[in-house]
């Protein structure tokens, strides 16, 4: 008797656990919390890492990774500068377990007086583009920014997580063309059906 006791108090005090969420059957259980994106700090194993990341164009010199980041970012961040012409940019696409779900999409950014950074999330079903929001961010030292939406999913759709860096001047060797910076980027699931 006393054994089931404690083997209740312990079943019920995990049902408490944020993170621990049962909806419908094994099979639908959705990770509240858990960040979909991988390497949202552009390291692994303490080394500067790309990976899981794509850079647009491709090899691109102008994204980098950096030794500087914002305070419980780990070591490295990701460095991107505009070109003048077509910036460079760089994504991550996850899988979505299907069904209406809240997101929140969360970085941290630093650029300059004239260089900010741009973000934007695409919902793909296919080959087609259901859903995309942008956003403009400016900074000059580290700043948290989030967004909350909502999005309904099938099997199969995806969502993307894209950055880039913005300068709001033509002169591409001003001196104030310098580095924008994002790390520890999230997309997270807080709430589905």
């Amino acid at each position: 008797m006393f054994s089931l006791l404690i083997v209740y108090i312990v079943f019920c005090t995990l049902l408490t656990v944020p993170g621990c969420t049962l909806v419908g059957s094994e099979s639908d259980i959705i990770p509240i919390s858990s960040n979909l994106i991988k390497n949202s700090s552009f390291e692994f194993v303490g080394k500067p890492s790309l990976q899981n990341w794509i850079v647009h164009p491709e090899g691109s010199p102008l994204v980098k990774i950096s030794p500087g980041t914002t305070v419980g970012g780990g070591k490295y961040s990701i460095a991107l500068r505009d070109s003048g012409g077509m910036a460079p940019w760089v994504s991550q696409s996850v899988a979505v377990v299907p069904g209406t779900h809240a997101f929140q999409i969360s970085f941290w950014f630093k650029g300059s007086y004239s260089n900010d950074g741009v973000m934007f999330v695409e919902h793909t079903r296919g080959d087609s583009i259901l859903y995309v929001y942008g956003r403009y961010v400016r900074s000059e030292g580290w700043t948290y920014y989030s967004h909350h939406d909502t999005i309904s999913c099938l099997y199969g759709d995806s969502v993307t997580f894209a950055f880039s860096p913005e300068v709001f001047h033509s002169d591409v060797n001003d001196e104030n063309n310098t580095d924008v910076y994002f790390d520890l980027l999230k997309l997270e699931v807080i709430e589905g059906d």
